[in-house]
């Protein structure tokens, strides 16, 4: 479990965060399993430059987030 006071930096934009949601959202939907629960990281929220740590396990060679 990650410790919900933990930080990171923003990204680069908000067009790079959300491509980065985008990233996770179709990795869990093509069976990739979210093992942070989402809303651990209040500043992480549409429309922000910050994105969450996340670890995804299920992960196979044809997803986005496995090719980063």
């Amino acid at each position: 479990m990650i410790d919900p006071s933990t930080t990171t930096g923003p990204v680069v934009s908000v067009a790079a965060a959300e491509r980065i949601r985008k990233q996770i959202n179709n990795a869990v939907a093509a069976g990739a399993k979210l093992e942070i629960e989402p809303g651990t990281f209040p500043l992480d929220k549409e429309g922000s430059t910050f994105v969450g740590p996340q670890l995804l396990t299920n992960v196979n060679h044809e997803m986005s987030t496995r090719r980063l």
